[in-house]
């Protein structure tokens, strides 16, 4: 029901000039020349006809009862108590003076109140335009060098000079709504595009990319340090949605910095069946073969690796882990020739001391070459009338050829 006494309210959005339906705005009113300000929720008003989606407010009562001033005379000004959310964006309005109408619209012995009606629709319908606020958000990050066990908390893993960059992407339009029912006219629709790109670099592991638009796509671009790769799932878009606030993480491995190294062994008879399922002793340490022929060298072994098993013959026995060899390797596997004649020996250094997991050649009677590797204990088994000798290797000078051809010695 609309009362005469009362002003009615509507929204609009004073850029583009389409309606605005908020939902529970509440207004400030002020007697011009006061400094008091007094709230009040209008009512919304669902009843068909010139009024509806006004909100109203009993504008004699606010006068009298709240502001002390008369309704017909007295000059208010009006403002939005706080900003709005609406169309996925927030709006706030300006201070919106209001001058008195015709006292006659107040006055309850008018003749024609009909007429008066129709001519308080003019007066009374007040319209207040909102103006959307631009809304940005903060996309802060941070960049690690994963080659650290503690690299979140270590400082030394904070990688600088990471360039990450956003660049807006213009979608297509959401699906336009046919019907042109209330419920309709206050779905939310997709922001104005607003094109742009913004770009950050990690200071001390972090940057921070600020100003992108809220309720915008962005494609991320990351642009790492030379000799590192960029590890595990990343996104390659972002949307600023209702959480203005994000973080992201980029973890990074340096390429030359304990790289996964790995070992093939193929059978030397025949180079396209792999050895499989089996150990070997690798710079001392026991580790698998997996049933592919596979075996993963652990990270923190550097350096020159001596390859190892009893029974066994392996080219190559010594497998190079320094920074710039290869990462895979493959080796061919044989059986040490093992022949009734044989005899045991011990190699020992220029120091009469043992010499284990020494690589050294041996040239059997029938002329073939073999190599041979020292246990633990430095000792060897070779056939009675084969060559022995060191090579010049990273473990040791070249030695003599030592012919076997007695019992077991040194």
């Amino acid at each position: 029901m609309v009362k005469i006494a009362s002003k009615y309210f509507y929204f609009f959005d004073g850029e583009t000039g389409a309606p605005i339906y908020p939902d529970d705005p509440v207004l400030d009113f002020k007697l011009v020349g006061s400094d008091r300000w007094v709230s009040k929720k209008p009512e919304l008003i669902s009843d068909e006809g010139p009024y509806q989606h006004c909100h109203s407010i009993d504008w004699v009562q606010l006068c009298t009862r709240q502001l002390r001033c008369d309704p017909e005379s007295s000059e208010v000004q009006i403002r939005l108590h706080q900003t709005i959310e609406y169309n996925l964006g927030l709006y706030a309005g300006q201070v919106l003076l209001l001058r008195p109408c015709a006292s006659r619209h107040f006055k309850q012995n008018d003749r024609d109140e009909d007429d008066l009606d129709s001519r308080s629709q003019v007066c009374c319908r007040i319209p207040f335009p909102l103006f959307r606020l631009q809304e940005t958000c903060v996309v802060r990050f941070r960049a690690y060098d994963t080659s650290f066990d503690d690299f979140v908390e270590n400082a030394q893993s904070f990688l600088d000079n990471v360039e990450v960059t956003a660049t807006a992407v213009q979608t297509p339009p959401p699906p336009i709504a046919t019907r042109g029912d209330a419920a309709l006219a206050k779905t939310p629709l997709a922001p104005a595009f607003q094109p742009g790109t913004f770009s950050a670099t990690t200071v001390q592991g972090s940057g921070e990319l600020a100003g992108l638009v809220r309720n915008q796509l962005y494609l991320l671009e990351v642009r790492g340090l030379a000799g590192y790769i960029l590890e595990g799932e990343v996104p390659q878009f972002l949307y600023t949605g209702c959480e203005c606030n994000t973080e992201l993480v980029f973890r990074f491995r340096p390429c030359g910095k304990y790289p996964s190294r790995s070992l093939i062994f193929v059978r030397q008879e025949c180079s396209g069946i792999r050895w499989e399922n089996a150990q070997v002793e690798l710079q001392g340490r026991t580790l698998p073969i997996d049933q592919q022929g596979y075996l993963a060298i652990p990270r923190d072994m550097v350096g020159v690796a001596q390859l190892s098993r009893p029974g066994k013959v392996f080219n190559p026995s010594q497998i190079d882990l320094t920074a710039s060899s290869n990462v895979v390797t493959v080796v061919t596997v044989a059986d040490q020739m093992q022949l009734t004649a044989a005899s045991s020996h011990q190699f020992v250094d220029d120091n009469n001391v043992p010499f284990p997991h020494r690589t050294l050649t041996a040239v059997l009677p029938s002329g073939d070459t073999v190599r041979i590797v020292t246990d633990n204990q430095g000792r060897f088994e070779a056939p009675v009338g084969s060559v022995v000798y060191a090579e010049d290797d990273l473990f040791g000078l070249a030695t003599e050829p030592i012919l076997v051809s007695g019992p077991s010695g040194e």
